[in-house]
């Protein structure tokens, strides 16, 4: 369930359903029917590509948009350095905000891995991407990211998988 959207040069935006201990599909679905404020996340996310005018606007769209019929993702990119977001959002409320250089031990973060759990849990033995992404970045370096660099990140196991 992987949706990738452009709007003007203003930002990228990209929806990625949460595999979720908060339900199978089908309690999804049954919430979705009983709560008559959920919507879909594609109504959600046409509603932000037709009126959000900026990265910023987008975000509090997003983060404060009407209950959803699933817990999901929004990864919001903006052109103007540090406009990196991703929204964790459960089907009422956003849960947590986790943007690009935000405060951390870390100096200098450039780049966020968000697999799909939450990035405050430490990934499943059995499905950890983060880490070899991360590592995978990390010798990529900042100076030689590209397209083509980046597309070697996504490719390698067990980043790609099913």
């Amino acid at each position: 369930h992987h949706i990738l959207f452009y709007q003007y040069i203003t930002y990228i935006y990209y929806a990625n359903y949460i595999l979720t201990d908060q339900g199978d599909w089908w309690l999804n679905l049954l919430a979705a029917l009983l709560d008559k404020r959920a919507e879909p996340l594609s109504f959600v996310t046409r509603g932000v590509l037709e009126r959000a005018e900026s990265f910023t606007q987008a975000v509090q769209m997003l983060s404060s948009a009407t209950d959803l019929i699933a817990p999901a993702y929004f990864i919001v990119g903006g052109v103007q350095p540090d406009e990196g977001v991703i929204i964790t959002r459960s089907q009422r409320k956003a849960v947590d905000t986790w943007r690009l250089n935000s405060s951390t031990s870390v100096a200098d973060v450039w780049y966020v891995v968000e697999t799909n759990y939450d990035h405050w849990v430490p990934p499943p033995p059995d499905d950890d991407r983060v880490t070899p992404a991360c590592r995978a970045m990390n010798q990529t370096t900042r100076a030689r990211i590209n397209f083509a660099t980046m597309l070697d990140v996504l490719v390698i196991e067990p980043v790609c998988n099913e």
